[in-house]
């Protein structure tokens, strides 16, 4: 059975498209874990204890899985190019020109169509062959990225056991609140002082001196662009 050079080109760029498609979900994946790595990050509160060295140990561990996950990403994505067969106008007219060739100066169309029908089938063999490969380094970058990210998610669920009892602990911790009380006076000038700040206050009882209005600042002007306004004599 002849093998179909042309369904293996094909099938190949097949390969390619479902490639592209696949990295839509790790993108996604690991937006979310960067999101939760940052978020207990700014709020949790670092000290000098073992769940404060648990906990940076292990969001460095993630966050260095989500950096070497977005380096393959990277790498998957982008700086490959495919071969494709050459469009269908440029073949005909290679066909057309092959086979007048031959017939002028070789044994004939037929020998034309052969040739023809061979060439495609090398093109086809080669661009197939080269896709294949692309398709291989581009698969082998994703399954690196995929384990990188399933290393960062652990890192990032482990590093919340700690964040979790962090928050708790600190929710728990007993608000010291000092109460400052006056401090009454010991000596007879003290004392005599606080009487005469007594007695300055003023009472109810007492009239209050009446403060006349504030006097109202003056309106604005106005005046007309087309008026010149006159000196006065």
């Amino acid at each position: 059975m002849p093998f179909d050079y042309q369904d293996n080109y094909e099938r190949e760029l097949s390969h390619r498209n479902q490639l592209r498609a696949a990295v839509s979900t790790p993108i996604v994946v690991l937006t979310l874990v960067g999101s939760l790595v940052g978020f207990m990050f700014q709020r949790y509160r670092l000290g000098f204890n073992l769940e404060s060295v648990a906990f940076s140990v292990l969001v460095l561990a993630s966050a260095a899985g989500i950096a070497v996950a977005a380096f393959y990403l990277a790498r998957a994505i982008h700086g490959h190019t495919y071969k494709h067969i050459e469009y269908a106008k440029r073949l005909r007219e290679y066909h057309h020109e092959l086979c007048d060739w031959h017939s002028q100066h070789g044994q004939g169309p037929e020998v034309g169509d052969h040739e023809f029908d061979e060439y495609l089938e090398e093109a086809y063999a080669a661009a197939a062959d080269h896709n294949a490969r692309l398709n291989t380094l581009r698969s082998s970058f994703l399954f690196l990225a995929h384990r990188a990210m399933i290393f960062a998610a652990i890192f990032a669920g482990a590093a919340f056991l700690p964040f979790a009892y962090g928050l708790q602990k600190q929710q728990q911790e007993p608000v010291l609140v000092r109460l400052v009380q006056p401090e009454e006076p010991t000596t007879n000038q003290e004392i005599e002082k606080m009487k005469d700040k007594q007695k300055s206050k003023p009472t109810p009882n007492q009239q209050q001196p009446i403060i006349p209005p504030k006097p109202k600042p003056p309106p604005l002007r106005d005046v007309r662009e087309d008026h010149q306004p006159r000196e006065k004599k």
